[in-house]
């Protein structure tokens, strides 16, 4: 009785396959999640660390043209009685 089967299931491919169509559709909402992320919040932390240099760089500028300190104000110890 050498006779073939047809019907057989090897289930060790099966579930290897549908281990890895699962593991495509994970990747692909990943992808689809991270692309919606970045329209939603923006930036990127290049774009985030060139605007803050820019600041800086504007404070200190402005720091620099300034004509006049702030005067200390004057000690209570050197008030006469």
């Amino acid at each position: 009785m050498s006779e073939k089967h047809p019907n057989v299931v090897n289930f060790s491919s099966a579930r290897k396959l549908a281990r890895a169509a699962k593991q495509r559709d994970e990747r692909k909402t990943r992808k689809e999640q991270a692309e919606a992320n970045r329209i939603r919040f923006g930036r990127t932390g290049a774009e985030k660390k060139a605007e803050r240099e820019k600041l800086k760089k504007a404070e200190r500028a402005l720091d620099e043209k300034k004509l006049d300190h702030p005067a200390p104000l004057p000690d209570s110890s050197d008030k006469p009685d």
